[in-house]
């Protein structure tokens, strides 16, 4: 099993890792820090796709518009009650220049707050890399 060693605050260890070794010594009593051998399949993916990065998305009141493709995530309310509906959508001159439309896609992403952005997220970025919705 491949591990990883990962500094962390000595409270995150105490909270979700201590079934992990830590490296001996390795516990700094100045920034409270410890480092911890974690199995790579424990690790947190990076968060840095789960969120509305304005350098990729465009901001449209409660849509956002995923730069360059047609596609969307439209919130509901805000915070933990929060919801998602991911839209995209053809290109509507498909059809003249004898090409078949992209399917739209106008889907609700179940569950509320984090995880539904994440999912809503997750799933415009595939529509993304499929291809059928590039501007």
């Amino acid at each position: 099993m491949k591990m990883e060693e990962v500094k962390m605050q000595y409270r995150d260890y105490k909270r979700h890792y201590t079934n992990c070794e830590t490296v001996r010594g390795s516990y700094d009593a100045s920034s409270k820090t410890i480092v911890v051998l974690v199995p790579a399949s424990m690790m947190q993916p990076k968060r840095s796709a789960s969120h509305f990065d304005s350098k990729r998305w465009e901001n449209r009141g409660q849509q956002k518009k995923l730069r360059g493709y047609r596609v969307a995530v439209r919130q509901y309310n805000k915070g933990k009650d929060a919801s998602y509906l991911l839209e995209a959508w053809g290109d509507a001159y498909a059809c003249l220049r004898g090409e078949r439309p992209a399917p739209a896609v106008s889907k609700t992403i179940p569950g509320y707050g984090p995880s539904a952005r994440d999912a809503a997220i997750s799933e415009a970025l595939q529509l993304a890399a499929s291809g059928l919705y590039t501007e």
